[in-house]
């Protein structure tokens, strides 16, 4: 059959018969025109019932989707946190840097017990002043270590690291 026949049949233009053919998948010269007229009225049915698949609602539907998962995985870091299996970048931040900061005291008081044990055992009078050079150094290279920098590049309190 013509696509003329066809297009008259259905009350359309020749251009928009060749639009919803090729919409919906047909040839003319395969398909008969009771397969066209069937096809064409249940795209027409699924149109009305507002089922029509548009770009608009790709659009919409995926960023329903987008935001159905964004919001899971919030909840999903709500409840890990809840449960203290994961922790805030800056709650090890602050961890951390009280560590440090206990870590370099007792190395100092560590280092000064030293030094006064080898005075008072071997009679000898340590100049303190390069000692406390070098402590110092070793001490500022460990506080002043970078840990975002060891751990990647990260978002500084919007990331999470495993506890």
């Amino acid at each position: 059959m013509k696509q003329t026949e066809i297009a008259d049949y259905l009350d359309l233009s020749e251009r928009q018969l060749r639009t919803v053919l090729s919409r919906l998948g047909l040839d003319h010269r395969v398909h008969s025109l009771d397969d066209i007229r069937i096809a064409y009225i249940r795209d027409l049915r699924e149109k009305a019932a507002g089922r029509e698949v548009t770009d608009t609602k790709e659009r919409l539907d995926l960023a329903k989707a987008e935001d159905a998962e964004i919001n899971t995985q919030i909840k999903i870091r709500q409840l890990l946190r809840e449960d203290q299996l994961i922790v805030l970048t800056d709650d090890v931040e602050l961890l951390l840097d009280t560590w440090i900061m206990s870590v370099r005291t007792e190395f100092f008081s560590a280092i000064n017990q030293i030094i006064e044990q080898l005075e008072s055992k071997h009679l000898i009078n340590v100049e303190r002043k390069d000692i406390d050079k070098i402590i110092d150094r070793a001490t500022r290279v460990i506080s002043d270590t970078n840990f975002e920098s060891i751990a990647g590049d990260r978002e500084e309190s919007s990331k999470v690291a495993t506890a």
